[in-house]
């Protein structure tokens, strides 16, 4: 239940925030969640302590196999969490420099920054969906009344990313100081655009010292086979004879 009593430091965000983090927006999935972990703790003990009790398995290793499933069963939920959240920014991550982009051509053509966010959310439907249906949410945040850069704040906390916090940044301080939304996003864009080409360059640098693993212990066994197996049969050929002879 620790969750459940906020976050007092800062650091660590409250339940309520991990599920929708998580993509999880029903009112019931606080409630679900901790009839889980409760169901995960608990059955797993009392299956254990039932077979004890009917002699299915010795009473130590059932009982003792109970809590360490149980354990199992509490830690899985969360870490199911952390898992879509992952899942949800790695996908809001490849949409975004497009939904920039977009954008920044919609206002370029005249239409404001919610008509800009409502032609997103429709033009990138069948390519992004979890982005359209977020770019809904925030149209429809705005049009009840809420500014632009609050909007968006929230759509930062529902993912907890960076970039989309520092997107929300550059909105609202375009906003308050009456400067151009469209040239502060086609910067933002380019830099976004950057740092994706940085990061994609850095996976191709990582992933030439990750093959060097599988490369030792996958491909050179089988070279060495191939290469030094007619070596090592003609020398066992050459060999067994003298050592033979030697024996007589």
């Amino acid at each position: 239940m620790r969750p459940l009593r906020g976050n007092d430091a800062g650091a660590k965000p409250t339940l309520q925030e991990r599920l929708l983090q998580a993509g999880i927006y029903r009112a019931l999935g606080k409630h679900t969640f901790l009839i889980l972990r409760v169901i995960g703790f608990l059955a797993p003990i009392g299956i254990g302590i039932t077979a004890a009790r009917l002699e299915l398995a010795p009473a130590m290793h059932a009982i003792g196999l109970g809590v360490v499933f149980s354990l199992i069963g509490t830690i899985t939920p969360s870490l199911l969490l952390d898992y879509l959240k992952t899942q949800r920014q790695m996908k809001l991550r490849r949409a975004l420099p497009d939904a920039l982009d977009t954008i920044v051509v919609c206002l370029d053509g005249g239409l404001g920054l919610a008509a800009s966010l409502a032609r997103v959310s429709a033009e990138l439907a069948s390519v992004h969906p979890l982005l359209a249906l977020e770019m809904k949410i925030v149209d429809r945040e705005i049009q009840m009344g809420r500014p632009t850069g609050e909007a968006m704040r929230n759509f930062a906390k529902r993912f907890d990313l960076e970039e989309l916090r520092s997107m929300a940044m550059v909105i609202t301080q375009a906003e308050r100081f009456g400067s151009s939304v469209s040239t502060a996003l086609s910067v933002y864009a380019d830099s976004m655009r950057l740092k994706r080409a940085q990061q994609a360059e850095e996976r191709g640098h990582k992933a030439v010292v990750k093959m060097i693993f599988p490369t030792l212990l996958c491909i050179f066994p089988a070279i060495f086979v191939v290469v030094l197996g007619p070596a090592a049969i003609q020398i066992t050929r050459n060999l067994f004879p003298i050592l033979q002879s030697f024996g007589q």
